[in-house]
């Protein structure tokens, strides 16, 4: 059987009305009703599923999370679908304890009183980090060249999307986009064939 892994963030994760969709129905596994997940049952039809993405995740994450996995595991297909630029992720301790950072956050942090001194600092170069376009352009060119060398070198099949694609695509169709931002089982189905058509 074909193992397909997926990385991305909650799009891919499937945040949302698939996620209520599951409530309410105990054996529909949100994670396999993704845009993503339909597109790679889509290509290989009778494939395992393996989902990773998270909510909020940074494409530093996804970069982080699927290179230890090339190296850990044996996959046959990996499927990522890219995130917004403006979020970022720090490892809080030496013991792999990492944090998911978006510009919002940060920006609430650095105007709290109690965030002084160099935390304060900190947060700023973060911020300027994040909103950096070009560097953040910068870096995902890079992740997205490192992944394809290991691909290439693991014998992986890499398929790579956009996640804020499909999140613009949603809207300008009018999808109907939950209150946190995401679009529910139709618009799911419908940016897989899509993807798969193209």
């Amino acid at each position: 059987m074909i193992t397909c892994y997926l990385n991305g963030c909650s799009h891919i994760e499937g945040v949302g009305e698939l996620t209520s969709l599951e409530e309410l129905d105990p054996s529909f596994n949100h994670k396999e009703h993704t845009y993503l997940a339909l597109l790679a049952r889509k290509i290989y039809p009778n494939c395992k599923i393996i989902n990773v993405a998270k909510p909020g995740g940074s494409n530093e994450r996804i970069f982080r999370t699927t290179a230890q996995h090339i190296f850990d595991n044996k996959y046959d297909k990996i499927f990522i679908a890219w995130t917004h630029l403006y979020r970022l992720e720090v490892c809080k301790t030496n013991n792999d304890d990492w944090v998911a950072l978006n510009g919002g956050l940060i920006e609430n942090v650095m105007h709290k009183e109690e965030f002084n001194g160099i935390y304060k600092e900190e947060c700023k170069g973060i911020h300027r980090l994040m909103t950096d376009n070009k560097k953040q352009l910068t870096y995902l060119a890079l992740y997205k060249n490192v992944l394809k060398e290991l691909c290439k070198y693991y014998n992986i099949e890499l398929h790579m999307h956009d996640s804020m694609k499909f999140w613009e695509w949603g809207k300008r169709l009018a999808h109907k986009a939950d209150s946190t931002g995401h679009f529910g089982a139709i618009a799911h189905q419908k940016y897989a064939d899509i993807l798969y058509e193209s």
